[in-house]
Parts: structure tokens; sequence; C-alpha cells
């Protein structure tokens, strides 16, 4: 039972969060309807988990030379691969039959996630660059799937900025596996696919990390828009996201980042900016 937990990465389960934010940020949930927020979510969490397993048997032999993923059930033969197959298709199946009865719309979102990921997991993940700009596609495609569940609209500027912050968590977890000594071996980088050079990888994550601060700034400062707290509650969210963004910037320099979930558990400096931003943005709710 514990291995079955585990391949279905239920530490992740925190990313599909994402579908509440744009109804949040516009003051549209409702806590009424508290249990169909909660199907909806752990029917994507279970359906993505899903989606987990089709990539770990897609990469089960370069796993199986990671430091940290040779200790995945699949890659460890803890979970065979055949049990692993199985798994994957019941998941994938009962989670669509739900999704039918509860909205359509989210049957089409499930089948656009399974493509987008099966394309990753069999080619875009080995184009080099691309594969760190295609991550950001599956977290915007919860926060569309989030604003078009709840009938919610959502800006572009919002979306852009989700793309620059998940943009610069991806490329700053493949830099931070480009540095780990456990991957010094140039065989061992070509097998998982981090064979970039250091120094366009980190000017990359520095100006993703910069445009995430200025986009941010941008939507939270625009006139008419979906979340409209006071000025004061704006400046000291920008504020707090800033000081998140330079101690990410910091420890990922030095090697410190490669699960950004772990690291803002693991360090203070980030745990507490974090927090206090997400309070701050919270907290606009009322004045909204």
């Amino acid at each position: 039972m514990k291995k079955m937990i585990k391949v279905l990465r239920p530490k992740h389960w925190s990313k599909n969060l994402l579908i509440f934010i744009i109804p949040l940020l516009s003051n549209t949930l409702e806590l009424r309807n508290i249990g169909i927020y909660t199907i909806y979510l752990l029917t994507l969490s279970i359906f993505i988990s899903g989606t987990y397993i089709i990539n770990d048997l897609v990469d089960v032999e370069s796993d199986k030379k990671h430091p940290l993923k040779r200790d995945r059930p699949i890659a460890s033969g803890a979970l065979s691969t055949p049990s692993a197959k199985k798994l994957s298709i019941t998941l994938l199946v009962s989670t669509l039959l739900i999704s039918i009865t509860l909205d359509i719309v989210f049957t089409y979102f499930l089948l656009i996630y399974l493509l987008l990921t099966t394309l990753y997991s069999y080619y875009f993940k080995f184009i080099k660059f691309f594969d760190l700009f295609y991550l950001t596609t599956f977290f915007i495609h919860r926060i569309v799937l989030g604003a078009f569940l709840f009938d919610t609209d959502f800006t572009f500027i919002f979306l852009l900025f989700t793309f620059f912050s998940t943009g610069a968590i991806s490329i700053g977890k493949k830099y931070s596996i480009m540095n780990s000594p456990d991957t010094e071996d140039s065989k061992i980088k070509n097998s998982l696919n981090v064979n970039y050079k250091k120094d366009s990888l980190f000017n990359l994550f520095t100006i993703f990390v910069i445009a995430t601060d200025l986009i941010f700034a941008i939507w939270i400062f625009k006139e008419n828009n979906i979340y409209n707290p006071s000025l004061t509650i704006k400046t000291l969210a920008f504020v707090f996201l800033s000081i998140f963004l330079f101690w990410v910037y910091k420890f990922t320099k030095t090697f410190e980042t490669e699960d950004i979930i772990e690291l803002v558990l693991r360090k203070k400096e980030l745990l507490l900016s974090s927090s206090i931003f997400v309070l701050l943005l919270l907290y606009g709710l009322r004045t909204t």
C-alpha cells in the first residue's frame, strides 16, 4: 500500500489548488459549495497522479541512474511495470468517468492535460530549453481550468505572471540538478537531460525571476483588476514577493534548491516571506 501511495506523488497535489486561485482572487468562491470544490480537487489530483505514473514508466531507465528518482517505486522495482500500468489506466479511466458526471468541460480539460503530459514524456522533455518552458503549460492549464469551471474571468497578464514564476521554478530546479555532486558525470547528465551550460541556464533563471516580480507589480497595481485591494495591501504584497524571490535566487545560486516546496519548508526566510505574502493576498479580499 505504501508503494502505491508513493507512486501517486500526493505531495504534488498541492499544485492542483491553482484551480481555485482566480476564483479566490475574484472573491467568487462560496463556503457552501466546499463539497463540490473538494470533489473537483480530488478528481483532478487522482487523474494527474495517473499521468505521473505514465511519466515514471517512460523514464524508468533514466530514473534508475538519478540520485533521487532511483528510489521511486517503479525505478526501484518495488512496484512492477505491469502493476503500474494497470494502476495508471484505472486511475485515468475512473476519474474521466467521474468528470463526465460533474462537467463535460472538466472532462475536456483532463483529456487535454493527458495529451500535454504524454507529449512531454515522449518528445518535448528531450528538446533543450523548450522542455523548461513547456512545463509552465501544466500550471497555466490548471489556472485556466479553474476559471472555466467556476465561470470566472482571468487576465492575460496573470497568465504571463504564472508563466514566468513557474518557469523560474523549473529552470532553478534544472540548474540545481546540474550542479549537484551526484550528477557531475557527463554520462549521467546526458541521461537526465540536464546537459546545459551553467552560465546560460542561470542567466535565464535570473531573467525569469526579475520578470516574475515586474509582471506581478503590473498585474496587482493595474486599475480595474479582478483583484483590487487597498494600495497598502498591494504595496506590501509586492514587497514580500520581492523578498521571497530574492531568497529563492540566493538559495538557487548556492545550489540549495531542487524541489521548491521542500525548500520553502526547510528555509525559514522563504517560509516567512511566502506566508506573509499569501496572508496579505487573502486579507486583501476583504477590501476588494
